[in-house]
């Protein structure tokens, strides 16, 4: 997607993720990196991960799917250029949302893109996790 027009041509014809089917993912990546963990990319980072109960609220984890892509097509992010992707992925109970990132040892940034995403899915109190995809690096702010 070039534009925020294309954007909503895509979003706007797209299964909303609460209507998918289980086992569904959905992803937005930039345009040279491939959504798997084998990506030059990928290969060093990790995915935080916020964590939604879709039988209890199905309405939210649309709503903070759509505004997770915004936040990353608007540049909100201080530090976009760490990030890679982000991918919804659908489950019976406990969908979750991912902010791929590109090192999955700069806890400054990581944790500065997790602290971001609570404050633009209005999050509160409700924590989100890191984890590393090759290694056992991980944490819970």
């Amino acid at each position: 997607m070039e534009t925020v027009e294309d954007f909503w041509g895509v979003h706007n014809n797209v299964i909303p993720p609460s209507k998918a089917q289980n086992g569904s993912n959905y992803r937005m990546f930039k345009d040279e990196i491939e959504p798997k963990w084998e990506d030059e990319n990928n290969k060093k980072g990790g995915a935080i991960i916020v964590k939604a109960n879709t039988s209890k609220n199905s309405r939210e984890l649309d709503d903070r799917w759509m505004h997770l892509q915004l936040a990353c097509i608007g540049e909100n992010y201080t530090d976009g250029e760490a990030i890679c992707g982000v991918n919804v992925s659908i489950r019976a109970k406990n969908s979750r949302l991912e902010i791929w990132t590109r090192n999955s040892e700069d806890d400054e940034v990581n944790k500065r893109i997790a602290q971001e995403t609570k404050d633009f899915l209005e999050m509160g109190s409700e924590q989100v996790s890191f984890k590393a995809h090759y290694d056992s690096h991980a944490w819970t702010l």
